[in-house]
């Protein structure tokens, strides 16, 4: 007969560890979640009716008519016109939107993710000013404007074209709408990209690396862009002919701002946080998720935009809408269809995150096997909890979460540790000194040169 050994470590009890931290820092820092009825309500139910609302009165005002009109005079080809007719259409929805997710993003405290904030006396971890809390929000709007901008300028030509010669067909805009979720992901999103630098650091993620069966040269750092907000990102996606792994460069700890500019206060990345990191994105490629997400995305947009022309074609009908004589006017149902479309990316916002997280979960699991290092693995979803709270409502997580939330990282990290034996790693401490990247040259932060945790 064989006694069973009781396991020296205890998995429930490693995570109570993260548990109670978290709970002595919110007694300093207000963790509590946000009103995520109102969350909900707002990228649900209220954004899309704004948008819809928006665009049916600047209809009633002649601003479509009056816009298009305009363009048409100041660029002559039809084409150039309502190409930016569609781009001017986008941003202006976007900027519609802006007090809305002002209000959920930086109000309610959902500010979209730069280094994370932690509880600490050390003055280099000072709260944030109204500045910096601001900075990085209205970046990422600049950026969707520019990004919504090319896709209603890449549109409109054909939309317009089909509207008035074959409005029957305008289903085929889906099919454009297909083309160009699958392409352009293979456009270069990154302003830079560097293979790893030598030394232990790199040692140890080619143990990662070996155990996937991928390639070194598929492991990348890079930055976005070269502004240099250094989010804590990381993708595996396409570049330069195939998908990599490209952790940013803010990941070891190099930035292209001092890191006070940050929001929330930074706090240097560790490397075996880092490597939890290369696990995960290796852990994308080996199961192809990239490929899936496009596939998905695409034929999701393409539904959803065939059914908005269709929406957009019979509201532009309707005698409320038409001309003296009942004529449809091709500026309104331009507008009408993106008001549409845009209204419909955020009623399927749910689906897309439930597709989403159930591939962060596989790549959780895959990336414990790879990576071996469980500790870095919890600390890293330590980290992206982001000061809030560890976990959330089931029917919140489905609705609105794209991403495990913290606790559920935690306990599966630590529930690997009890039945398997981690890796042993050569690096320690930080990811690397902290730094700043400023023309091309690495330089010491005053007050940041050590490398320790």
């Amino acid at each position: 007969m064989t006694t069973r050994v009781a396991p020296l470590f205890d998995a429930k009890s490693a995570a109570q560890v993260y548990f109670d931290r978290h709970a002595a820092e919110c007694a300093e820092l207000n963790c509590s979640a946000s009103d995520i009825g109102v969350e909900i309500a707002i990228n649900q139910i209220f954004t899309p009716l704004v948008v819809l609302l928006v665009a049916l009165a600047l209809h009633r005002l002649g601003f479509w008519r009056a816009g298009y009109d305009k363009l048409s005079r100041w660029l002559r080809w039809s084409i150039l016109s309502s190409a930016a007719f569609g781009a001017m259409a986008m941003a202006l929805f976007v900027a519609t939107l802006l007090p809305f997710k002002y209000y959920i993003e930086v109000w309610l405290g959902k500010t979209s993710g730069s280094i994370i904030t932690i509880v600490s006396d050390d003055p280099r971890f000072a709260p944030p000013t109204f500045l910096q809390r601001n900075f990085s929000f209205f970046w990422d709007q600049f950026e969707l404007v520019l990004m919504l901008g090319l896709v209603g300028a890449i549109i409109a030509p054909l939309a317009f074209w089909l509207f008035r010669t074959r409005p029957r067909t305008l289903f085929a805009i889906a099919g454009a709408l297909y083309l160009s979720w699958v392409l352009v992901p293979t456009i270069d999103p990154w302003a830079e990209i560097f293979p790893l630098a030598e030394g232990e650091l790199r040692d140890d993620v080619e143990q990662i690396a070996d155990r996937a069966d991928i390639a070194m040269d598929r492991i990348r750092t890079g930055n976005k862009n070269r502004l240099g907000l250094g989010q804590n990102e990381a993708r595996a996606e396409w570049h330069d002919g195939g998908t990599k792994a490209i952790m940013n460069e803010a990941m070891l700890n190099i930035m292209q701002l001092n890191p006070k500019a940050y929001s929330p206060p930074f706090k240097p990345f560790t490397a075996k946080e880092f490597r939890a990191v290369v696990g995960h994105e290796l852990a994308h490629l080996k199961q192809y998720h990239w490929q899936w997400l496009i596939g998905f995305r695409a034929i999701l947009a393409s539904v959803l935009t065939a059914l908005a022309a269709w929406i957009a074609l019979r509201l532009s009908s309707r005698p409320f809408l038409t001309g003296p004589q009942g004529q449809r006017h091709a500026p309104t149902f331009l507008a009408l269809f993106a008001a549409t479309g845009f209204a419909f990316h955020f009623v399927a916002l749910p689906l897309f995150n439930n597709a989403i997280r159930w591939q962060e979960n596989s790549a959780d699991q895959v990336a414990l096997d790879l990576a071996r290092d469980p500790d870095g693995a919890a600390e890293l979803a330590y980290r992206l909890a982001r000061g809030g709270p560890l976990e959330h409502r089931r029917w919140y997580n489905t609705l609105y979460r794209s991403h495990p939330d913290a606790r559920t990282r935690i306990e599966r990290a630590m529930r690997w540790k009890v039945q398997n034996e981690p890796a042993v790693y050569k690096a320690s401490g930080w990811s690397g000194a902290v730094r700043r990247r400023f023309m091309g040259d690495l330089e010491a932060i005053e007050g940041w040169s050590e490398k320790t945790e």
